[in-house]
């Protein structure tokens, strides 16, 4: 294929990615809630499957959590526990706190009560459901005999990976409808993957939590926002069909 061809196939290729892109309303509101729905049973199956293997303690996820711990363990340098320390403070409940304060207040101000409600019902009970899972699991946190660091509370799943995944999702979320475009929507789904993902390896480095505890953690945070998420549109409909 010439370069000219291949110029003009991936003209053709942006125009009809085009095309896809200016749906109509309906259509893309259908698009959206089958998405929305797909990706909220996924995670809740797995956030499921993973729940059921730990409260059995099958032998292959053991086993792959033990063989992460101990790999990542055995690889620990001064430098990037450091880094890691750094990053997983991201996730720490102080710091989801503190950002959600600033950010309610700013969404106070401007009086987008909708968002500031989905970020009142994500963040807080993302926690209180974090919690509660927490005592009903009872799961231990990793042992080393010379670990980085160590806590008394129980281990899955990770509420560092749950408070940050609800935090930053919601953070993405607001972005998204506020801007309405896809080229920024995608920028910030993508900050906030990234964002959450090292705070996920760095409890795992760290030797706080197992790789089980942050996947479910992770899951535990995408179920929860996709119905807070579910919950505010259906309150934000119901209030614009109110006053026509």
């Amino acid at each position: 294929m010439s370069a000219k061809q291949t110029v003009r196939s991936v003209a053709l290729f942006i125009d009809r990615a085009s095309m896809m892109m200016r749906l109509s309303p309906q259509r893309t509101f259908a698009l959206r809630l089958a998405l929305g729905a797909f990706a909220l049973i996924a995670a809740a199956w797995l956030f499921g499957a993973i729940t059921e293997d730990v409260v059995n303690q099958d032998a292959p996820l053991g086993t792959l959590d033990l063989y992460v711990a101990a790999w990542l363990h055995s690889r620990v340098t001064p430098g990037w526990t450091s880094v890691m320390a750094v990053v997983s403070d991201f996730g720490a409940p102080i710091t989801v706190i503190a950002i959600a304060s600033v950010v309610a207040t700013v969404l106070l101000y401007l009086r987008a009560h909708y968002q500031l409600l989905l970020l009142v019902l994500a963040v807080p009970g993302g926690a209180l459901l974090n919690g509660i899972i927490k005592q009903l699991i009872h799961r231990h946190r990793p042992v080393f005999d010379d670990p980085i660091q160590t806590l008394a509370t129980y281990s899955f799943p990770s509420g560092h990976a749950m408070g940050s995944t609800v935090l930053y999702g919601t953070l993405a979320a607001i972005v998204i409808w506020q801007v309405r475009d896809w080229r920024v929507s995608l920028l910030a789904i993508f900050a906030a993957a990234l964002l959450v993902a090292w705070i996920c390896l760095s409890r795992i480095y760290l030797g706080v939590h197992y790789l089980s505890d942050v996947a479910a953690g992770f899951l535990e945070g995408i179920v929860w926002l996709g119905v807070c998420l579910a919950a505010v549109d259906a309150v934000r409909r119901r209030t614009a069909r109110g006053h026509c």
